[in-house]
C-alpha cells in the first residue's frame, strides 16, 4: 500500500535516476521536454501564462516582490520567476540542488535560493514572502492530507496582503489537449459528480496525476485557513509558438488579508 512516505521516496528515486542519465534527461524529466533548453524555454511560457499574468493583474510590476516556488524541480520556472520578481526561493524534495544552482547561474540567474524540504512543509518563517506559487506539482502529491498541509503552509508563510497561485489536478474526461471551451465546461459540469464535490486520490505511477481536487473543496479549505479565493483558472498546454489547449490542472489565486 502506498503511503505518503514511500510516495515521496519514489519521487526522489525517479529524479535521481534521471539525474544520473544526462543533463538533458534530468532537466527535461520535470515537464517531459526533449532537452534542457526546451525545458527552460517552456518554463518562460508556463510561468508567464499561469503565474505572471494573474499576479500582474493584481500588482502590476512584480519586481519588488519576494516569491516562493513549491516544487522547483529543475529550475525552469525559477529562471523565469527570477527575471520578474526581486528574489525567489525554490523548495523541493530532491537532493540535486547543486546541479540546479549551477545550471541557473550558467544561465545568468543569481537572485534565487534553493531549499530541500520533507515533502510536507515549507522551511520558511511565518509571514516571510509576498507570493507563493506552484505549477505541475500538487497534482502529484497523491494524498489530500499533504495537499491540505501545503495550503496551510502557504497561509503561514505569506505576508499579510500576499497572494498564492497554486495549480492542482482536476477531473478531465473530454477537454484535455483541446481548445474547446464547450468540452472544458462539460468537464466542469461533470466534476462535482465524479469527485463528489471533494477529491480523489489516485494510486497512479510517479509523475502522473495522483490527486484530483474539486475547486469547491479547495475554496472551503482556503476559507478555513483565513485565505480568500480571488479566482479559479484552467491550466494551459502549449509550446511557445502554438495555440494553447486545456491542461490537466485547475489553478486558484488566493489572497491573505
Amino acid at each position: 500500500m502506498t503511503t505518503p512516505e514511500n510516495h515521496i521516496t519514489g519521487f526522489k528515486e525517479e529524479i535521481t535516476r534521471a539525474e544520473a542519465a544526462s543533463k538533458d534527461t534530468f532537466f527535461g524529466w520535470f515537464n517531459n521536454s526533449d532537452d534542457a533548453d526546451a525545458a527552460f524555454a517552456e518554463g518562460v511560457w508556463d510561468f508567464d501564462a499561469h503565474i505572471g499574468q494573474p499576479l500582474k493583474d493584481i500588482y502590476g510590476p512584480l519586481d519588488n516582490l519576494k516569491a516562493l516556488e513549491i516544487g522547483y524541480g529543475g529550475g525552469r520556472l525559477i529562471a523565469a520567476a527570477a527575471e520578474r520578481f526581486n528574489s525567489v526561493i525554490g523548495v523541493d524534495i530532491h537532493h540535486h540542488r547543486e546541479r540546479v544552482e549551477t545550471e541557473l547561474k550558467q544561465r545568468g540567474i543569481e537572485n534565487f535560493q534553493l531549499l530541500e524540504s520533507d515533502g510536507k512543509t515549507l522551511p520558511l518563517e511565518d509571514g516571510s514572502v509576498d507570493i507563493v506559487y506552484s505549477f505541475v506539482v500538487l497534482q502529484h502529491v497523491q494524498f489530500i492530507d499533504i495537499f491540505n498541509q501545503y495550503l496551510a503552509e502557504t497561509a503561514r508563510v505569506l505576508k499579510p496582503g500576499g497572494h498564492g497561485v497554486l495549480y492542482y489536478g482536476r477531473f478531465h474526461r473530454f477537454s484535455v489537449n483541446t481548445t474547446s471551451k464547450l468540452r472544458y465546461m462539460l468537464d466542469r459540469w461533470i466534476e462535482p459528480l465524479a469527485l463528489r464535490g471533494r477529491y480523489r486520490e489516485l494510486d497512479a505511477a510517479i509523475n502522473s496525476t495522483n490527486l484530483r481536487v474539486h475547486p469547491g473543496y479547495v475554496a472551503a479549505q482556503a476559507r478555513r485557513l483565513g485565505l480568500r479565493v480571488c479566482a479559479t483558472l484552467p491550466s494551459k498546454r502549449n509550446t511557445p509558438s502554438g495555440p494553447w489547449r486545456y491542461g490537466r490542472q485547475h489553478g486558484v489565486v488566493l489572497s491573505k488579508p
